[in-house]
C-alpha cells in the first residue's frame, strides 16, 4: 500500500529504467489491486503480496510522457487518468489579497481525513457502492457510446482506455458519494467528531443486507453499503467524455508508429473531432475545417446512419450508437 507524488514525471522514468527498477508492471499491476510477487538474489530471497493499492499522482511536460509511457500498447497508457493543461497566454496577479497559508489549509484538510480513516478501519471492513437500477442504465449507455467512438476512431488503444476510464469512475464516484455521506460531520476548522458522530447514521450509508439484525442493533455492522445521490453521480458521470478527450490528447502524442500504422482517414478526424451527440450544423463546421465538402459529408452521414454507427435521435441529433451486450447471469 502506498503513494506516489511526484511534480516531475521524469522522476519516476528514471526510476522505472533504472539497473534495479524496472517495475513498470508493478505500476499496471497495482491499478487492478494484483497480486505481486519478487525474487531477490541476496540469500534467495522471495517475497509475496497478495493485494496491491498504489496511488500514483505525476504531473510533467508533453516530452516527459513519452519515457513513462513509450507506447500505447505497453498497459500504462490505457490504466491512466490524463489533464491537459493548455500553456498560459497572459500574466495573472500572482498574490493572494487574504495572505492565506494554503500550505496549513491542505494540512487541516488532511488531519480530518486521517480522522476518517482511522474511525472507518476501526469499525468497517468493506464499504461497496451501489448504484440504483436507473443509475447503472445511465452508466452503461454511456460508455457504450464512447466505446463506439474509440473504436471507431483509434481502434483497440483507446477502447482499452476506456475500459479502465469506466474503472476509474467508479472509483471517483466512491470518493465523491462518501465526502457526501460525511459531509455534515466535516465542517471546516473544527473537530470533526463529538458525541453525535456516528459513520452509521451518515445518509447514503447503510448496513448492507447480509447483516443480521441483532448486530445492526449492537452497532457491530463491519458491511456497509454506500449510494450516490443523483446529482454526484450526474456530476462525476459528466466527467468520462472531458477525461477520454484529454486521453486521446495524450494518445496523440505518443510515437505514430505505436499508435496506427496509417493516417487516419477525413471521415474518421471528423468524427474524431465531433462530441457523442451533434447536430448537422456542427458537423458543417468541422467538416468546413478539415476542408470536406457538404455533399461529402451527408454521403458519410447517410453511410454510418446505415451501418449503425450513429443514430438520429428525437431532438434531430446525431449520436453514437451505445451497443451493450448483457451481462451473463448467474447459475442458480
Amino acid at each position: 500500500m502506498g503513494l506516489i507524488c511526484e511534480t516531475e514525471a521524469d522522476t519516476v522514468s528514471t526510476a522505472i529504467g533504472a539497473d534495479h527498477g524496472h517495475w513498470s508492471d508493478t505500476l499496471r499491476k497495482c491499478h487492478d489491486h494484483e497480486r505481486l510477487a519478487f525474487n531477490r538474489r541476496t540469500n534467495h530471497e522471495y517475497r509475496e503480496c497478495d493485494e496491491s493499492y498504489l496511488s500514483v499522482l505525476l504531473s510533467g511536460t508533453p516530452a516527459q510522457v513519452k519515457p513513462l509511457i513509450p507506447s500505447a500498447e505497453n498497459g500504462l497508457f490505457s490504466r491512466q487518468l490524463f489533464y491537459f493543461m493548455p500553456p498560459i497566454d497572459e500574466w495573472m496577479d500572482q498574490f493572494d489579497s487574504e495572505s492565506e497559508d494554503y500550505g496549513l489549509r491542505f494540512a487541516t484538510w488532511g488531519t480530518q481525513w486521517k480522522q476518517v480513516l482511522d474511525l472507518i478501519n476501526g469499525s468497517v471492513q468493506t464499504i461497496q457502492l451501489r448504484l440504483s437500477e436507473k443509475q447503472k442504465e445511465l452508466f452503461n449507455q454511456r460508455f457504450a457510446q464512447l466505446f463506439s467512438h474509440a473504436g471507431y476512431a483509434y481502434g483497440g488503444s483507446m477502447r482499452s482506455a476506456v475500459a479502465r476510464i469506466a474503472i476509474n469512475t467508479c472509483r471517483i464516484l466512491s470518493i465523491v458519494a462518501l465526502l457526501r455521506a460525511l459531509e455534515k460531520f466535516l465542517p471546516p476548522q473544527q473537530k470533526i467528531f463529538n458525541s453525535q458522530f456516528s459513520i452509521f447514521n451518515s445518509p447514503g450509508l447503510s448496513p448492507s443486507d447480509d447483516i443480521p439484525e441483532e448486530n445492526v442493533r449492537d452497532g457491530i455492522v463491519p458491511k456497509l453499503d454506500l449510494t450516490a445521490t443523483e446529482a454526484d453521480f450526474e456530476a462525476v458521470l459528466n466527467l468520462t467524455e472531458p477525461l477520454y478527450r484529454h486521453a486521446c490528447h495524450i494518445l496523440s502524442i505518443l510515437p505514430a508508429t505505436d499508435v496506427q500504422q496509417r493516417e487516419p482517414t477525413p471521415q474518421e478526424a471528423l468524427f474524431d473531432a465531433l462530441p457523442l451527440a451533434f447536430n448537422r450544423q456542427e458537423a458543417l463546421r468541422e467538416a468546413k475545417r478539415i476542408g470536406m465538402g457538404t455533399d461529402t459529408l451527408d454521403s458519410h452521414l447517410r453511410r454510418m446512419l446505415e451501418k449503425g454507427v450513429i443514430q438520429k435521435n428525437a431532438r434531430g441529433e446525431y449520436i453514437f450508437t451505445a451497443k451493450q451486450r448483457q451481462a451473463p447471469q448467474s447459475p442458480l
